[in-house]
């Protein structure tokens, strides 16, 4: 009875320090060499859009002003020529969309709100 506890006992241990051989060491160094790798290999671009006013009526302009930067620097980016917006409604179909061209990581125009357009509340996208 001692042989099957002593042996139980050893496999036990033998299959709970397994996980502990599947972990490798990996310093700071080489995680920041990744992440920089994949930063500059796939570059983000964030939009931050500006309007004239928070309310609208129909017949109103939407005049707005974007700034488009790129996300690790937070500087002004020049990868992408052209931006894309959306007015979007409250069952998230898409009303209206616009494209502007981008100079020097800035955009700007304006959406007319038409007169078939119901009244509530919309959305705003913005993407490049």
């Amino acid at each position: 009875m001692n042989k099957i506890v002593f042996w139980s006992l050893i496999l036990i241990f033998k299959i709970a320090i397994l996980p502990a051989y599947a972990q490798q060491l990996v310093s700071i160094d080489t995680k920041l060499k990744h992440l920089a790798k994949i930063t500059s290999n796939y570059p983000q671009e964030k939009v931050h859009l500006h309007t004239d006013k928070p309310y609208y009526v129909v017949g109103d302009d939407i005049w707005l002003k974007a700034y488009i930067v790129v996300a690790e620097k937070n500087e002004f980016s020049k990868l992408s020529k052209v931006l894309y917006i959306d007015l979007i409604d409250e069952n998230k179909t898409i009303k209206k969309s616009v494209t502007l061209p981008i100079e020097n990581g800035v955009a700007h125009g304006n959406i007319t709100l038409v007169d078939s357009l119901n009244e509530g509340s919309y959305s705003i996208r913005a993407y490049t």
